[in-house]
């Protein structure tokens, strides 16, 4: 089934999105965002709908502010978050229609580039998570935390929790998200594989 077409108005993206979408070769989502996928797993497996990989994944980027309105899909979705900016993913539970999320999760880092710091995982340069402060339900149900030391090399972490990078909507569900604070970049697992058969779009007003 080839992509539904995309419904109007259209997003108009920032300067920051179009650069990404125009980088990674993005096309428009039905749902609202971008995505490309990248892989498709050679295995394949029987569905209610039909033989399908046993596994497919996606590139996809949200604007700052932008919605991925509320679907579901038959498979299982794992959301592995990128940044910079945050996601906050809401659950609509598993009915004819989703009903509102009290307590949305939120993907999110804190990720700094420290030079010259001996001793500290990315003194060179790459990222280290450093710890954010976030109110509770942000990092995961109750999950509260205050700014975290530094990750060391060789010791553990003085982390409570540990930022929220990956977030599994399982099979069935409802779901809407969010890009807050940035441009959100992201790689979506679809296990059985994404197809837009298996794919719901909310009805208006819903």
């Amino acid at each position: 089934m080839s992509t539904p077409a995309v419904p109007t108005p259209s997003w108009t993206p920032s300067d920051e999105a179009a650069a990404l979408v125009a980088s990674l070769e993005l096309a428009p989502h039905p749902e609202g965002g971008w995505f490309r996928r990248t892989w498709t797993a050679p295995a394949r497996v029987m569905t209610a709908n039909g033989e399908r990989a046993t596994a497919s994944g996606i590139l996809f980027v949200l604007d700052d502010g932008q919605e991925a309105a509320w679907h579901k899909v038959i498979s299982d979705e794992l959301w592995l978050w990128h940044g910079p900016g945050a996601l906050e993913i809401h659950l609509g539970g598993c009915g004819d229609a989703p009903v509102e999320d009290p307590a949305p999760t939120v993907l999110q880092g804190n990720w700094a580039r420290p030079a010259g710091v001996p001793g500290v995982v990315g003194a060179a340069g790459e990222p280290r998570v450093v710890g954010a402060a976030s109110e509770p339900g942000t990092l995961g149900p109750g999950t509260a935390r205050a700014a975290g030391a530094l990750r060391t090399a060789g010791a553990p972490t003085s982390f409570d929790a540990p930022p929220l990078v990956q977030f599994l909507v399982p099979a069935g569900t409802w779901q809407r998200t969010f890009a807050r604070g940035g441009v959100a970049v992201a790689t979506c697992i679809v296990s059985p594989e994404f197809s837009f058969e298996d794919w719901q779009l909310a009805q208006p007003g819903n």
